[in-house]
């Protein structure tokens, strides 16, 4: 996962993840290694699904998200 895409709050990391609706939901995350500008995920999200990566300070929770290519 991309750095660019977590917060940081009082030593937690989060990420917002996207629902079928394209709802954003704050989800708290464990990272277990960064390497350069990435990490590996270990708790809080399940492989395949969709999280925000620009404009992360912008989302908050509950907010619907337009996502790029999307019909």
């Amino acid at each position: 996962m991309p750095l660019k895409a977590i917060l940081q709050a009082s030593e937690k990391s989060f990420v917002y993840k996207l629902n079928d609706e394209n709802t954003a939901e704050k989800v708290e995350i464990t990272i277990l290694r960064t390497i350069d500008n990435t990490c590996l995920v270990g708790k809080g999200l399940e492989e395949g699904e969709r999280i925000v990566l620009d404009g992360v300070g912008k989302v908050r929770p509950g907010e619907k998200v337009a996502v790029e290519g999307a019909k």
